[in-house]
């Protein structure tokens, strides 16, 4: 038989009575904007973003925390350049070749070291790519302004969302714009 003390079992029923909720207000915006995307749009964010977009949305996404082969490997890696210090056309080819639709850039993953290690993602590309030391991070100036290729739809204190254009698409605005003739 098992006994448990007093103080210990009142413990316990505070714990079952009391109700919590957790509000995200920026995460849930961010999701209902999702939700109103169109179903088969394809999203790109760090993992852990990642999973909730598919486990609530039923978005296809580009990377999965759970699935571990040498393919996702190499997608997240392409996905994570946007945290990098590269090129915006080696970043957009990147994601293009991912077929990406919309990348979720977090402000915390952008600026802020992790809890656990105190490491910024942005830290480990000035240490895998040194060259680049300098130069600002690509994500840094996607929060800040929006790039032709990179057209930001959604901003919250919280996340940004990113679409990407695929070249075609991009060869086709190209072709609708008329430019005024100028007489010399």
């Amino acid at each position: 038989s098992c006994t448990l003390n007093y103080p210990g079992l009142k413990s316990l029923r505070y714990q079952y009575e009391y109700k919590h909720e957790f509000r995200n207000q920026e995460l849930e915006s961010l999701i209902g904007w999702i939700e109103k995307t169109d179903q088969n749009a394809v999203f790109a964010a760090p993992l852990e973003l990642s999973a909730h977009i598919l486990l609530t949305t039923k978005r296809p996404v580009v990377n999965h925390p759970l699935i571990e082969y040498p393919e996702m490997i190499e997608r997240t890696k392409n996905l994570y350049t946007i945290f990098s210090k590269r090129s915006s056309t080696d970043i957009y080819n990147n994601l293009v070749k991912l077929r990406v639709q919309y990348v979720v850039i977090p402000y915390e993953t952008c600026f802020l070291a992790s809890k656990n290690d105190g490491v910024r993602v942005i830290d480990i590309f000035d240490y895998i790519e040194p060259e680049n030391y300098d130069k600002k991070a690509f994500c840094v100036s996607l929060f800040q302004k929006s790039n032709p290729t990179f057209l930001k739809v959604f901003e919250n204190s919280k996340y940004i969302v990113i679409q990407i254009f695929s070249q075609s698409i991009q060869l086709e605005l190209r072709k609708k714009k008329t430019f005024p003739e100028v007489q010399m």
